[in-house]
């Protein structure tokens, strides 16, 4: 079990490293840019440009296919534990209430 566990987290991260090999190449290729001729740094900075763009592009996708899965976790746990998951938004509603309330009373202890 622990070794599909492994293999799955694995799996989860090639998209990541895909996207960090291409940072890691463009930021290469911006070095090599500054090193050569005006001509050479032309076609470099559009390649690290190029690069970038899809990293970021895999991020982005990567980051939409794990909001999916954490909405649908959430979602079954709301519906699994609705009682928890009130009390959970009661609190969260109280501290912010709280901290608000605090921070409009700060300026009025300061000038006490």
């Amino acid at each position: 079990m622990a070794t599909s566990s492994r293999k799955s987290h694995a799996k989860d991260l090639e998209p990541v490293e895909r996207a960090h090999k291409a940072v890691d190449r463009a930021i290469s290729d911006l070095k090599d840019a500054a090193e050569t001729g005006k001509t050479d740094a032309d076609a470099m900075l559009a390649a690290a440009a190029t690069a970038l763009g899809r990293a970021a592009h895999t991020i982005a996708e990567e980051t939409r296919r794990r909001s999916t899965e954490v909405t649908k976790v959430a979602t079954k746990e709301v519906r699994e534990h609705p009682v928890a998951t009130t009390a959970i938004a009661t609190a969260v509603i109280a501290t912010i209430a709280g901290l608000v309330l605090a921070i409009r009373q700060a300026p009025r202890k300061l000038l006490r």
